[in-house]
């Protein structure tokens, strides 16, 4: 669009029609709009600018306003700095759109104390802060931890009628909540809900992003009691707060108010519920839900996903020995591989070795186990365990698959003994062929 308007510009000029400031600003914004100032190439607007004023054509406000603009995206704040001084030197007023500009540019460059200069130059001229000001401001604040300072302008910008973005209100959040901000936490939450209309559940996600999980809950709940649906992302994240930092007895309290909310069962509540009373050593209560859980059909392995995505392998792992134990037959493999998994994450080779050796005391290991195994040793570059778990399905079976074979493979990739390949390579089709022999 801006090349074509350049071509039409000059078109025009050639034929002896001379544009006026509005048909440059034209020209101009296109050139911004497009983003070919932004991409570097400000060199076209500074020498279209230049035009201009060499044409006769003095800039006006608009003019200087796009430039500034422009220059602040590009990162050449001092020529934007420059050029709003050459545009008070001309006799023009700045706008709050061209102040506006010049906090991002500022903003954009790192340069924090010069951009809160120049709001506060701003002010003390009489011209109100725009959304877009305001909340490059709040965001430097904040950023900077300037929480006292940022508050009070926060409210300033409420009473002017503005709010902010969702960007900003996570922002804001995960600051107050870093200073202990409690009351000014639950006026955000009342601004939320009386201002920007926002439902529980949606200012519930924001808490949560916020890392704000009490009032997170109370959100939760209250949206719950409403009639809103469940976000079980926000649930898991508040529940795994909870149990990292000890808090039992308010995750149980929170998935007792859920079960009792909901008509007829709820498979993540129930599993969740097992997982936090594990958690809390009330290993008897858990196994009494685990088993009325199994009688109407609702335990299955996402048990072991709740435990592993609340990043709780060994919850997982105390689980399903504890459930065996009890006479629990627990015949999905996928079951065991995803506390393989989740013990590969976290580098627990030992935990993970022993899932495998309870299964093997049992029954003859699955292929999947193995074949877990084999991964989570590729992944920490282990081959000689790796080899020695395939190895073993050579012997006692179930055979490798090409899954096995290429977790081998990448096992010495990332152990970074790349010139044994084709050697491996060659004795594992020797072995494969000897077998099938």
């Amino acid at each position: 669009m801006a090349y074509k308007a350049e071509q039409l510009f000059r078109d025009l000029e050639s034929k002896g029609f001379f544009p006026d400031a509005v048909t440059y600003n034209s020209l101009l914004y296109a050139f911004a709009r497009e983003g070919n100032v932004d991409k570097g190439q400000h060199e076209l607007g500074l020498q279209l600018y230049k035009d201009m004023k060499l044409s006769g054509r003095n800039p006006d406000v608009v003019t200087y306003t796009v430039f500034i603009n422009s220059l602040g995206k590009a990162n050449k704040i001092k020529e934007a700095s420059n050029l709003m001084s050459e545009m008070l030197d001309a006799g023009f007023k700045p706008t709050v759109r061209t102040y506006s500009a010049l906090i991002c540019g500022y903003a954009k460059a790192g340069m924090a104390v010069e951009a809160e200069e120049t709001f506060n130059c701003m002010r003390r001229l009489g011209i109100r802060p725009d959304f877009l000001a305001y909340s490059v401001m709040l965001y430097i604040l904040f950023r900077c931890n300037e929480i006292t300072k940022a508050w009070v302008m926060y409210r300033e910008m409420v009473r002017d009628g503005f709010t902010p973005d969702h960007i900003l209100y996570e922002v804001m959040l995960q600051a107050l909540r870093k200073k202990s901000k409690v009351e000014e936490i639950k006026m955000v939450v009342g601004d939320m809900k009386e201002i920007c209309g926002m439902n529980p559940q949606t200012i519930s996600s924001f808490l949560v992003k916020g890392e704000c999980y009490d009032l997170a809950a109370q959100m939760l709940i209250l949206g719950i009691s409403n009639g809103d649906a469940l976000d079980e992302e926000n649930l898991l994240s508040i529940l795994s707060s909870y149990s990292s930092s000890g808090r039992h007895k308010e995750a149980c309290g929170l998935l007792e108010f859920l079960k009792e909310r909901f008509q007829g069962p709820n498979k993540l509540i129930t599993e969740a519920l097992v997982v936090v009373l594990c958690e809390a050593c009330q290993i008897d209560a858990a196994l009494k839900e685990y088993g009325n859980a199994r009688e109407s059909g609702l335990f299955s392995r996402s048990s072991t996903m709740v435990n592993c995505k609340m990043d709780f392998p060994e919850t997982a792992h105390c689980l399903i020995n504890q459930a065996e134990s009890k006479g629990f037959l627990l015949n999905n493999p996928v079951i065991y591989v995803d506390v393989i998994a989740a013990y590969g994450k976290v580098k627990m080779w030992q935990k993970a070795e022993s899932v495998v050796g309870n299964v093997r005391q049992r029954s003859t290991v699955d292929r999947k186990i193995w074949n877990a195994l084999i991964q989570f040793y590729a992944a920490t570059g282990c081959y000689e365990r790796a080899r020695a778990v395939f190895n073993t399905m050579m012997r006692d079976g179930p055979s490798p698959t090409l899954e096995s074979i290429n977790g081998l493979l990448e096992a010495l990739i990332v152990d970074g003994r790349l010139t044994e390949i084709y050697v491996v390579i060659q004795e594992l089709q020797d072995m494969l062929y000897s077998s099938d022999a």
